[in-house]
């Protein structure tokens, strides 16, 4: 059944919408497409919540604080159903409120928070408008759903007064996270450490290329996209889900290198805008940057690369 907010409940009468496992739709934000919705099985979400226990140090979510919303993979899954199915408190606060963000020390403070889970974004606002938190109860800082660069990194540390900032990665395809870098004080931009019950290997369309397509296979995986079987068989094969992620595998480290949908190809050479940005942040009088190919016709090549930046002042 639906319950609404207001207290309506409504039974769902077409009971044929998905395949008898499948208990959960999420859809994507259709950030580099149209959104689509993500079928989850029963069996893909006990996976994760498995993965998570053992690789996620437990006794740190005590009481979790949720302001993420609970629509998508990140809020949802990581954010709620983790800590809350483990035992743990969770701490609800509105979502994408500026108030909650710039008031975040306080949060903490007042309600004994151990850890949260983030986006950059609402981490770089915290850091710059919120007072550090003082109860000294915050344990671990979570980070996902887009990249997170060394300043931010380092600046959500100094005003959580050194608690480790653990970097994510995860899609919704894949029932959220599937890695993480916790090695405390040592941050890498776009790296993470082993990837969680699952395999990953590279795609590369000639043998030659530097980076490679990241090829995820796990229990965790979604069944496929809610009515667009076209969708599916494109990044579904064999097991093997095509994340869009270009990187690199070494040294028992995933490394990222920038998404196949954005790179820039001039004269046959392929240029990551990831790579551009993050050099580009490390120079003192950039806040940050944005990095896009230019073209004169829409559906003619790259010509050149333009960059908008944000300065410091």
């Amino acid at each position: 059944m639906i319950v609404f907010i207001d207290g309506k409940i409504e039974v769902l009468k077409n009971s044929t919408l998905t395949m008898p496992d499948n208990v959960l739709i999420l859809h994507t934000s259709g950030s580099s497409g149209h959104p689509k919705g993500v079928m989850l099985s029963q069996q893909a979400l006990i996976s994760k919540m498995n993965m998570m226990a053992n690789s996620l140090p437990i006794n740190s979510f005590d009481r979790t604080l949720c302001m993420l919303p609970l629509n998508f993979g990140h809020g949802l899954i990581s954010n709620f159903l983790f800590p809350f199915l483990n035992g743990n408190q969770v701490i609800l606060a509105p979502s994408g409120q500026m108030e909650i963000y710039s008031s975040l020390g306080e949060i903490i403070d007042e309600f004994g928070i151990s850890c949260f889970s983030s986006v950059p974004s609402i981490l770089k606002i915290a850091a710059n408008f919120s007072i550090p938190p003082e109860r000294k109860s915050l344990k671990n800082i979570f980070c996902a759903s887009a990249p997170l660069d060394k300043k931010t990194w380092e600046v959500a540390c100094e005003w959580s007064s050194g608690i480790s900032v653990n970097n994510m990665y995860g899609m919704t395809e894949l029932a959220s996270w599937i890695a993480g870098n916790q090695t405390g004080n040592v941050f890498e931009e776009n790296s993470f450490d082993s990837v969680w019950g699952a395999n990953v290997k590279l795609w590369k369309e000639n043998q030659n290329d530097e980076y490679g397509e990241i090829l995820v296979k796990s229990d965790s995986l979604m069944t496929g996209y809610y009515e667009e079987l076209g969708a599916t068989q494109k990044v579904l094969h064999e097991g093997w889900f095509k994340t869009g992620d270009m990187g690199i595998i070494s040294n028992d480290k995933l490394q990222l290198k920038g998404r196949v949908d954005n790179v820039i190809n001039l004269g046959g050479i392929k240029i990551y805008p990831e790579e551009i940005n993050q050099l580009i942040r490390k120079m003192p009088k950039i806040s940050d940057c944005y990095t896009v190919g230019l073209k004169l016709k829409e559906n003619e090549g790259d010509i050149g690369i333009g960059c908008l930046l944000i300065p410091r002042q």
